[in-house]
């Protein structure tokens, strides 16, 4: 199974990500972006 998500809809997230959990912190950040794959019953 492939799936393919537009740039735009994951773009976002990461956004937010960045600038309300890690511009925030003092020192380092880490963000990690993870797609994973599940079987069609899950949904």
């Amino acid at each position: 199974m492939s799936c393919m998500i537009p740039i735009f809809c994951i773009q976002p997230l990461v956004e937010n990500a960045i600038v309300h959990g890690l511009e925030p912190k003092n020192g380092k950040g880490k963000l990690i972006v993870q797609a994973i794959p599940t079987d069609e019953d899950d949904f």
